[in-house]
């Protein structure tokens, strides 16, 4: 699409890498695991404890590297200003202070009504003054916000700022047990529990993580699709753009010598 760009291709092929990393790695855990049940108990809670912390690992690692690949397709394929391109204006402003204050309220456990409303509003007046300002581009993967944790209000959150919430491969995401391998993961990490899930449970968080990577992967192929129609509509206007530009200078200049 554009010479010197991540084009559509590449980027799907860039996706395709980091699934297929994530997912060869959980199904090896799985073919080992079930021979080892088998034979030892001791070694297999061993793998069950340990393995927790890799599929969550596999799983952020997913979502952090294939949105930044979706994002790093827009900022490569810079043809069109700011101002028109949406999905850069809300990455500009994920990273902005007055926007992590607004993150905080709204996913707070406690917060009401009232507060939700005055945060808005300083947000939106925070948000309008910074749109009038220049705005540099950060490397792609400092745009996704994991807050240490990718929930089911994490997952939600991006989504809904990178554009890809209302997509039907979006809304078919298989989430269920989430926020459950989240918490096993954070028990585990910070020393909640020392002991894994027995053998069922382990056995279906772990074909859990395998769904929610290939559902999110096929969400992240449909995203990159949309994105690159939609640069290509940006671009064609800018290109009209530019030629109204020049039609209106020759108009002007023969004016001016009549």
């Amino acid at each position: 699409m554009n010479s010197g760009g991540l084009n559509k291709e590449l980027a799907l092929e860039e996706v395709a890498e980091v699934y297929l990393d994530c997912t060869d790695l959980i199904k090896k855990i799985k073919v080992e695991y079930l021979n080892i049940s088998r034979l030892n108990t001791e070694l297999s809670a061993l793998i069950r404890l340990s393995s927790i912390g890799v599929f969550y690992s596999c799983w952020e690692r997913m979502f952090r590297l294939s949105c930044g690949i979706g994002i790093s397709y827009v900022m490569r394929n810079d043809m069109v200003n700011i101002s028109e391109c949406r999905i850069k204006r809300s990455l500009f402003i994920s990273k902005e202070s007055f926007c992590d204050s607004f993150f905080d309220i709204v996913k707070g456990k406690n917060k009401v009504k009232g507060q939700l409303l005055s945060a808005l509003e300083i947000f939106l007046i925070e948000s309008n003054q910074y749109s009038a300002k220049s705005c540099k581009l950060k490397s792609a993967s400092d745009y996704v916000n994991t807050f240490s944790n990718v929930d089911l209000s994490v997952l939600d959150l991006n989504a809904e700022y990178l554009g890809f919430m209302s997509l039907s491969s979006y809304k078919k995401i298989r989430r269920g047990n989430l926020n459950e391998l989240v918490g096993l993961r954070n028990d585990l990490s910070h020393g909640g529990s020392l002991k894994g899930p027995e053998d069922r449970k382990f056995l279906e968080i772990l074909e859990f993580t395998l769904n929610l990577l290939e559902d999110f992967y096929n969400c992240i192929k449909e995203w990159i699709g949309h994105l690159s129609a939609d640069l290509v509509k940006l671009k064609r206007k800018e290109k009209r753009r530019k030629f109204l530009m020049k039609v209106k200078k020759i108009r002007e200049n023969k004016i001016f010598y009549r």
